[in-house]
């Protein structure tokens, strides 16, 4: 009995010296870089979808489309600038070129955007390109 008591009691006391042995891996610059800000949130207008992109400090940035009800998600990369329509049925969006694509080309042959848009029923997405701006109905049923 005794015996098992001084086990315990040493396990008790070695506890604590292991979790203060254990050091924290110091913050590097690579750690800052592989921060992501939220930018471009839109909420629709019934609340039920989120909307926002998350962009790195260095490359291609990410549209992510929420459902705020349930765990639904859409992802695209380099997506921007989403619009969500009034009905909650479409989400449009802008599909910037590829970061290293825009820094390796020459000013007279800059990839060019397009367009996309993405039925949130079930996630199905159109691209267009030589679209600069677009902006929905009131009702949401058409897209201008």
């Amino acid at each position: 009995m005794k015996r098992k008591l001084i086990i315990i009691i040493i396990a008790i006391l070695l506890i604590p010296i292991s979790l203060i042995s254990q050091k924290k891996k110091p913050y590097t610059f690579d750690d800052a870089m592989k921060f992501k800000l939220i930018r471009e949130t839109t909420l629709s207008d019934n609340g039920n979808w989120l909307a926002y992109t998350l962009v790195p400090d260095r490359g291609d940035r990410t549209l992510i489309i929420q459902s705020l009800n349930d765990s639904i998600k859409f992802i695209y990369e380099r997506g921007a600038k989403p619009k969500i329509s009034p009905n909650s049925h479409w989400a449009a969006f802008e599909i910037l070129p590829k970061q290293v694509e825009l820094e390796n080309a020459g000013k007279k042959e800059k990839p060019k955007s397009k367009f996309g848009i993405m039925n949130l029923l079930d996630g199905k997405t159109i691209t267009k390109s030589k679209v600069t701006s677009f902006e929905f109905s009131n009702n949401g049923k058409w897209l201008a």
